[in-house]
């Protein structure tokens, strides 16, 4: 009961409070916000302050969430999406600060990445590293392509195999891009130039004032060493070619300005750049690198020049006035020459420059092509030919008399670079070209040919679609003719339009390996990969040893060739301190500059890494075409004869038979001693049966293997033998160079060179190939056989990397 009286004291107390309590008439807002100040904060801090960091979707249940949530509001609730939109947005713009992306982009559907503006600036962020050349895209459609000399370069065919590839080198016509080769311009006093080469190239080769070249009729090559280090420190091979002068303005004085062109391969551009620059200041030249500016193409076959005819039609409209009548213009000579069979018939690197319509015009194509673009298959053009003046000249009085009646031939508007530029800017888009094919009758009429604005040309610009060529005869390396071909020229961004009508023509493309082949067949090298004694050389070698170790590795080792057990410890790159045994801790001292012929008693070899480090040291170079790279001025320790060098060598009697063969008089005093160091090129020619492969060794004969040359039976069919080596297990397994001396200390026979490339020969129809001999081996071979009486001479063997086998061989010395 007591309980119960106090509950009810307790209510009728809050009942007269809440009778009594009346609200104030007026309130200080000031006052009450401070006295309620920390409720305030704390209802702030709740809000802004979170509890987690879950994000809007995460605040559902599972079983409402679903992943597209965390980027799409709208599969959000309602009440949801604007605190989600602000989380998205918060959370792009941190990104930015950082530096990362901003809000997802929307995915580009395919049509929109098939425009040409996407397309572009595709087509641009890929060539950063690799650059594409014109007929990139063309190529990457039907070949494998390769990236290498900071170019993309076809690299084989996809669909033909080899013998296709040789019947149509050999009896049609094969087209290949090499527009990644650098020219770069010298200009400057024609003496200036002639002394500047005399000191980087052989002085027992044809200098660059040759008349023949000098004139700029012809194309010439050359061998490149650093600035007076022949024969030590060779660089790279190149092509030249003199700008040929009008006759108003020749002058017989040789200070006069005069241009030059050198073609230099990409893998050696950087020590080229360093060499010209250095020299630039000191012969007062200029030197100019024309990249992009000129597009090379090389048509190598019989029927090439037919092609070239079938694509090419002349500019009568433009023809020079020439007063004298025994020259002949460009165009007259090359109308005579349309009956030409095979560009093999005329002189070595012989210049045409000529001046022709598009050839988009004239060219056949397809019918089921001219469908699609709305166009003719072959327009109804008048014949080139009947428009011509009648010229009192035959084809053989023309290749006999080139020197005298063809002298201003190469007289080309390439050499100019306002109208070299205008021509790359004025090219016509292939839907007018289509729309010119179908209505056009006769080029070199003006009222057909132009477009009513295109008549308000000047003297000295050029019309629409009249671009400038060169051509360039190639001289095959065989008397038959094969391997020889044109040489085209065209200004930067006519590639593609002349590269699509000649293989509508008829010629066949091929890619890199397809060209090294061809150039195997004619027993020509191959930069860089058949010039040891150059950097480029051993770039390519790193490069190309990497891809064949990873394939190595890759192969089971139940599936994959047992090296050690063939005794053959360099399988993917050649050895040349093996073969030349020599020690790296030795270095040849090449710094001393010298032109004299390299003896024995020439060279001095120093120990010292401290010194050669010193003297060669790298260096920072910003060349011509505007990149910084590092440069390092050291030569290899080993150098190659080449040349009439190369023959000096050998006694007179033993001079090898080819074609062009370089005349040396015939007297013991020319013949020089051989170096420790030094390198000679051979070609290789099987015996019997077999064929070498790359990276082969090359072993000379025992006394045994001479004595039976003496058989008639053994002289016709010398059959292989195997190979005897000392049995290797782990305690005499060779880890260092000098362990791997002793072991082959211990064989019979002794290593002497290398085969570099090598391939069964369609030409020949047997195996051959190209490789390096020891210079001091190689002449006591030579001598050898002088001495036993026995032919053939250069008998020697080779072993394959993947067996013991040893075949027969006979090595020649190529100059």
């Amino acid at each position: 009961m007591d309980n119960n009286d106090g509950n009810e004291k307790y209510k009728d107390s809050t009942d007269m409070k809440k009778k009594d309590f009346r609200a104030p008439a007026s309130l200080s807002v000031l006052s009450y916000v401070n006295s309620r100040k920390s409720e305030i904060n704390q209802f702030l801090k709740a809000i802004t302050t979170k509890k987690s960091n879950t994000r809007a979707f995460q605040s559902l249940p599972r079983y409402l969430r679903r992943r597209t949530m965390s980027h799409n509001v709208y599969r959000l609730p309602v009440h949801l999406r604007k605190r989600a939109q602000n989380e998205i947005e918060k959370s792009a713009q941190t990104n930015k600060s950082e530096g990362g992306k901003l809000l997802r982009e929307k995915t580009v559907v395919r049509k929109a990445k098939r425009r040409p503006a996407y397309l572009l600036r595709d087509y641009e962020r890929r060539q950063k590293t690799f650059k594409w050349l014109e007929t990139h895209i063309w190529h990457a459609k039907r070949m494998k392509m390769l990236s290498i000399w900071g170019h993309k370069i076809a690299k084989s065919i996809n669909g033909k195999g080899v013998r296709s590839t040789f019947r149509a080198s050999s009896h049609f016509c094969t087209l290949y891009d090499c527009s990644y080769y650098q020219c770069i311009e010298i200009t400057g006093l024609e003496s200036n130039i002639i002394n500047f080469f005399s000191t980087i190239t052989d002085p027992n080769s044809t200098p660059i004032s040759n008349k023949s070249y000098l004139t700029g009729s012809r194309e010439g090559t050359i061998d490149i060493y650093y600035i007076d280090r022949f024969p030590f420190h060779f660089i790279c091979p190149a092509k030249y070619l003199w700008k040929q002068q009008d006759n108003n303005n020749n002058n017989n004085n040789n200070d006069n300005q005069r241009k030059i062109w050198v073609w230099i391969h990409p893998a050696a551009l950087n020590e080229i750049t360093f060499i010209f620059e250095k020299s630039a200041s000191q012969f007062n030249l200029n030197i100019n690198n024309l990249e992009q500016q000129l597009q090379r193409f090389e048509l190598t076959g019989s029927k090439s020049h037919s092609i070239l005819n079938s694509i090419l039609y002349l500019n009568q409209q433009q023809q020079q006035n020439n007063e004298n009548k025994d020259q002949l213009e460009s165009n007259q000579v090359w109308s005579l020459l349309n009956t030409l069979r095979t560009p093999a018939t005329l002189p070595k690197g012989t210049v045409i420059s000529l001046r022709v319509h598009d050839p988009r015009l004239v060219c056949r194509i397809p019918e089921e092509v001219a469908l699609q673009v709305r166009s003719i298959a072959k327009p109804n053009i008048k014949d080139s030919t009947t428009t011509t003046t009648k010229i009192n000249h035959s084809i053989n009085q023309i290749i006999v008399n080139w020197n005298k009646i063809c002298k201003q031939v190469a007289v080309s508007e390439l050499w100019d670079e306002e109208k070299r530029s205008y021509m790359s800017k004025n090219i016509e888009e292939n839907h007018k070209v289509n729309e010119r094919r179908k209505r056009i009758k006769d080029l070199n009429d003006q009222k057909n040919s132009f477009i009513k604005d295109d008549n308000s040309t000047t003297k000295n610009q050029l019309p629409p679609s009249t671009p400038t060529i060169m051509l360039i005869q190639r001289d095959g390396g065989l008397t038959r003719g094969y391997g020889s071909g044109w040489d085209i020229i065209v200004p930067g961004g006519w590639g593609l339009a002349f590269w699509i009508p000649l293989i509508y023509a008829g010629a066949w493309s091929i890619g890199l390996e397809d060209r090294d082949r061809m150039l195997l067949e004619q027993g020509l090298p191959s930069f860089p990969r058949d010039y040891p004694d150059s950097k480029s050389c051993d770039s390519y070698y790193d490069m190309t040893t990497t891809v064949l170790e990873q394939k190595f590795k890759k192969t089971p080792p139940s599936k994959r060739i047992n090296y050690l057990k063939n005794s053959v410890f360099f399988p993917f790159r050649p050895c040349w301190n093996w073969i030349l045994r020599y020690n790296k801790n030795e270095i040849l001292d090449f710094n001393q500059p010298s032109s004299k012929q390299p003896q024995q008693n020439d060279t001095t070899i120093t120990t010292s890494k401290k010194s050669n480090q010193e003297e060669h040291k790298s260096k920072k170079l910003k060349n011509i075409i505007g990149t910084d790279g590092e440069l390092i001025l050291s030569p290899q320790p080993y150098f190659v004869y080449r040349g009439k060098l190369a023959l000096s060598l050998l006694e007179p009697s033993n001079y090898p038979i080819m074609k062009n063969n370089i005349n040396i008089p015939f007297n013991q005093e020319t013949i020089n001693e051989a170096n420790d160091r030094g390198l000679v090129r051979v070609s290789i020619k099987m015996f019997n049966r077999g064929k070498p492969l790359p990276n082969s060794i090359i072993y000379e004969p025992l006394e045994s293997d001479i004595q039976l040359l003496s058989y008639k039976y053994y002289k016709r069919d010398y059959k292989p033998i195997e190979l005897i080596t000392p049995k290797l297990t782990k305690n005499n397994m060779p880890n260092t160079i000098d362990q791997l001396y002793k072991y082959y200390d211990e064989m019979t026979r002794k290593p002497i060179g290398y085969v570099t490339n090598g391939e069964q020969s369609l030409v020949r129809g047997f195996g051959s190939g190209v490789g390096f001999c020891s210079a001091v081996d190689f002449i006591r071979l030579h001598n050898l056989s002088t001495e036993k009486n026995y032919s053939p001479k250069g008998f020697a063997f080779i072993q394959n990397p993947k067996s013991k086998t040893l075949y027969p061989i006979i090595l020649t010395i190529q100059p």
